[in-house]
């Protein structure tokens, strides 16, 4: 006679056979989404021209390391040149991200998008940028950001007319 195999708990696996290893990997893999929320800040004229406000973005992992992003933000100004000034900004990002499976992942990359709002200088910019993200578990992280908005239409297109850029926030891998 023959007797039916039994399983472990919903794995599949023979009753008595062992587990696999569980390896710890944190951060994206090919394929992986992404968002974030970040509160955002710019500085501008040896910071005495300042906007914060808050960022979001949503990206694709092209490649576990290269995620292109669309992002979104929205700042309020202040200091006697920006009274009741805001600005809107729109961008595409692509980064290269060391994503060696570790918890602490650097980046760097570039963007290109567009300034508007009020006593904002409107107009198009290319923004380096880096940064590096600290997951705490496998798909959540803290991630710290600076560029770099060089303005290549508008009044001030040199290099040295740029504001720098800056934001904390969190993202998750989906």
């Amino acid at each position: 006679p023959v007797t039916p195999t039994t399983t472990g708990p919903a794995t599949g696996l023979p009753a008595n056979a062992p587990m696999p290893p569980y390896t710890f990997e944190p951060g994206p893999r090919q394929g992986d989404w992404e968002a974030t929320i970040s509160g955002s800040g710019t500085s501008a004229n040896k910071f005495d021209s300042n906007r914060i406000g808050l960022s979001g973005s949503i990206g694709y992992y092209a490649l576990k390391w290269l995620p292109v992003s669309l992002r979104q933000g929205l700042a309020f100004g202040f200091g006697d040149k920006e009274r009741n000034g805001w600005s809107g900004t729109t961008g595409l990002f692509v980064d290269g991200q060391w994503n060696d499976g570790n918890w602490f992942q650097p980046f760097i990359g570039i963007g290109f998008g567009g300034t508007y709002g009020r006593r904002a200088e409107q107009g198009l910019s290319i923004i380096p940028e880096a940064g590096a993200k600290m997951y705490v578990n496998e798909s959540t992280f803290v991630q710290l950001r600076t560029g770099w908005n060089w303005r290549v239409t508008g009044d001030n297109t040199g290099f040295d007319d740029g504001d720098l850029v800056y934001s904390l926030g969190v993202g998750w891998n989906f």
